[in-house]
């Protein structure tokens, strides 16, 4: 029997905070085969709402308080002969008329208003050719909207997630918006990597210029081949270069070009689902690994090589890194 579009709208805010049992996991994934269109279209709901304020429970008991104690002081002109009851109930008709248009005005904008196209990968890479020939890739678990309008009006996207542009020539400069970083470009090749649970974001420029604006209200002019890693702990950015022409999850490699310790263990938290402890005491050096294992402990013997530090199992998926 299909669930009730509540129980999806539960199961999919508790897989965005990561919370999800692994009967919760067996019990979504059905509904995603079965009840696509449900499933996608609660996923645009939950987006677009995102960033609302709903009152509280003390906030809607006190609203509706005052708003019975205005129905019952209501006087009808002229109709002395009706009740107190059957003023209250007309009252309350009134007000419950006039809240239905105000829901309807609101389902009818977010419906016919915004009509804004969202690309999502969920347990792979999305590739889509955007209205203005610009080429978009996800990689998997991430997410790209692109307002009404685009290509024709203006370029923004707003993206979650990892996602690799080639960004087509045009009138209307591209602007990418992610949780830390204010992209704006003409023509250009880059990689952007922003997920809300890693400590740090990365913007690589693979080809062309762009002008990447920090949290800090920053802007710097990056050229091609150079890597920006932001640290959200410490609010600092570091600057390298890099030496592929694109990043090597495009073509299903897990490889290193160049990358800050923190950028490494933040893609192998996310790939392999496990933490770290210590990695601020490795020193400010970078990883190059061209491997393309996915094998976690072949790679961790990798990065104690190029470290000098010993890597070594708390349990089934935490470790410690200690330096030499």
């Amino acid at each position: 029997m299909p669930m009730s579009i509540e129980r999806i709208y539960n199961l999919l805010v508790i897989e965005q905070r990561g919370l999800l049992s692994q009967e919760e996991v067996v019990e979504l994934e059905a509904y995603r085969n079965s009840q696509t269109a449900d499933v996608a279209a609660v996923e645009h709901l939950i987006l677009h709402t995102a960033n609302l304020e709903f009152p509280t429970d003390d906030e809607i008991s006190n609203g509706w308080s005052a708003l019975e104690s205005a129905i019952r002081t209501e006087t009808i002109d002229n109709k002395p002969t009706v009740s107190k009851n059957r003023r209250i109930t007309a009252g309350r008709r009134r007000w419950f008329a006039l809240a239905a248009s105000f829901i309807l005005l609101a389902l009818a904008y977010m419906v016919y208003g915004d009509q804004s196209e969202t690309y999502v990968s969920k347990d792979g890479m999305l590739q889509q050719m955007l209205a203005d020939n610009s080429e978009v890739r996800l990689n998997e678990n991430s997410m790209c909207r692109l307002k009404k309008g685009y290509g024709a009006k203006h370029r923004n996207l707003e993206i979650k997630g990892e996602l690799f542009i080639k960004a087509k020539e045009h009138d209307h400069e591209m602007h990418l918006q992610s949780e830390q970083f204010d992209i704006v470009v003409k023509g250009t090749q880059f990689n952007v990597m922003d997920f809300e649970a890693d400590d740090i974001a990365t913007v690589t420029l693979y080809e062309g210029r762009i002008n990447l604006t920090l949290p800090t209200g920053e802007t710097l002019r990056m050229n091609a081949g150079d890597h920006v890693c932001w640290n959200k702990s410490k609010r600092s950015a570091t600057r390298t270069s890099v030496r592929l022409t694109e990043p090597g999850w495009v073509s299903g490699k897990f490889v290193f070009d160049h990358a800050p310790w923190p950028e490494v263990f933040a893609r192998l938290s996310r790939k392999f689902n496990v933490s770290f402890i210590g990695i601020d005491a490795l020193a400010d050096s970078h990883f190059n690994d061209d491997a393309t294992s996915d094998d976690l402990d072949s790679i961790l013997r990798h990065i104690e090589r190029a470290s000098h530090s010993r890597i070594t199992a708390l349990g089934e998926a935490q470790y410690q890194i200690d330096v030499e």
